[in-house]
């Protein structure tokens, strides 16, 4: 966040929040020489005005990474409707959302089926845990031989534990990459409305309803959070022998960053494209969780070795001995 950036928030909420208070706005004062201002004496409201402006000339030129034109991509969306002030802003949200859900749809399939597979292996891991637990104590005896013995498990089916932590790690780019966009193009978004968030709603609530989509709208994150809780709620669990802890994970988590966000001056258009991202990320969940999961296949044997996939198993699901092959010796003759 550069120098620019940091003066406009300072002043902003300021500014609104006294914005019907000549006595406030219009009051001069002083400000030390800088080479971004050539006035020495400003009020509020051309303060204001001067850094608004400084920032969204740095706003549209500048490229993320160096690379990435953020405010150039939204304003590309926001223009495929006509920029439609009570229609366009919010379509780009929603349009973004389904670009990048749709780009990361793999990566949360892989995601998904890692979960699965580690509910169905669950039993199996708790009966492991069961012979390695103390009866008297409720304490597994010796846990390094209990964790050898559950990845030698998840080993022989194939599975590494630690994989469904990659497709959402590889999602964290994604989340910072659009909220760099989204507040490239912040002073844009205030020309957007969306059914509640408008001026007329924002002054009868008295700024608790955000007047555009560029400003922070406390109802929003309200809906956020419901979303974030919903999405957790509706979240199948890995491991059915540990619901109540990844229940008050996600919980944990939905929550610290609705918090945050109320301290945070965040576009609701950025609110917006994440609430969007939640509705289709548990669309997919559900698709994902509804259809049949595939069944587990052993693919190293407990003596070592790979077993072939079209091996013949026996009842325990092990790859049965068909024995040693019987020489058949031809019929003599008559």
């Amino acid at each position: 966040m550069g120098p620019v950036s940091q003066a406009y928030i300072s002043l902003h909420d300021t500014y609104r929040r006294n914005l019907k208070n000549p006595v406030i706005t219009e009051k001069s004062f002083e400000v030390p020489p800088h080479e971004k201002f050539e006035k020495s004496s400003y009020t509020v409201a051309t303060l204001h005005e001067e850094i608004t402006g400084q920032l969204k000339l740095q706003s549209s030129n500048h490229l993320i990474l160096g690379l990435i034109p953020g405010h150039r991509l939204i304003d590309a969306l926001v223009k495929l409707t006509g920029a439609v002030p009570a229609f366009s802003y919010a379509f780009a949200a929603f349009l973004l959302a389904l670009i990048v859900r749709g780009m990361i749809w793999p990566l949360a399939q892989k995601q998904y089926l890692w979960g699965r597979q580690m509910s169905q292996l669950a039993p199996l891991v708790a009966e492991i845990k069961a012979r390695y637990t103390d009866k008297n104590t409720g304490q597994v005896r010796d846990m390094q031989e209990f964790n050898q013995k559950v990845m030698g498990l998840y080993r022989e089916y194939g599975i590494n534990p630690m994989s469904g932590c990659l497709p959402a790690l590889i999602q964290i780019p994604y989340f910072l990459l659009i909220y760099q966009c989204m507040v490239q193009y912040r002073l844009d978004f205030q020309n957007g409305t969306f059914l509640w968030i408008n001026p007329g709603a924002s002054a009868a609530t008295n700024g608790f309803i955000a007047p555009n989509l560029g400003e922070r709208d406390y109802l929003l994150i309200v809906i956020y959070a419901a979303s974030m809780i919903v999405t957790t709620l509706l979240t199948p669990v890995s491991d059915p022998n540990n619901v109540r802890q990844q229940r008050m994970m996600g919980l944990f988590i939905a929550v610290f960053f609705s918090i945050a966000m109320f301290f945070y001056p965040l576009p609701s258009a950025f609110v917006l494209y994440w609430v969007f991202t939640n509705v289709f990320a548990t669309i997919q969940m559900l698709r994902a969780y509804r259809m049949p999961p595939p069944p587990l296949v052993k693919k190293v044997s407990t003596a070592g070795g790979v077993i072939p996939p079209d091996a013949p198993a026996s009842g325990n699901g092990q790859a049965a001995k068909t024995g040693r092959p019987v020489k058949h010796r031809p019929k003599k003759k008559k």
